[in-house]
């Protein structure tokens, strides 16, 4: 069941932009609201289906997620940097792609 779920929230390293809302998601103080968005491919459908306020409130955990090169072969890490509350969860289309937009406090 949801409700006894916590969201976890990815961000890559990959891009410069990505890597510059990871540092601002560790620094924003206390109530501030970060924004997320994610194209339909990378939610669970679990969560993809529920009604938005369903996850309302909920417990989230952002989760940095970046790669390490050895011998031709990548390596993921994961380093969770931030647990906040789901404030907002929005489900659009945007050009002809579902997206679902996260609003977090905390």
């Amino acid at each position: 069941m949801v409700q006894d779920k916590i969201v976890y929230l990815f961000s890559s390293s990959h891009r410069q932009v990505y890597k510059q809302d990871n540092i601002n998601a560790l620094c924003y103080p206390p109530g501030f609201v970060i924004h997320f968005r994610y194209d339909e491919k990378w939610v669970d459908t679990e969560i993809w289906n529920k009604k938005q306020n369903e996850l309302e409130g909920k417990e989230a955990i952002i989760v940095v997620v970046d790669t390490e090169k050895r011998n031709d072969e990548y390596f993921p890490r994961f380093y969770p940097i931030r647990k906040q509350k789901l404030k907002s969860l929005i489900l659009m289309e945007v050009y002809h792609t579902s997206t679902l937009s996260c609003s977090l406090i905390g």
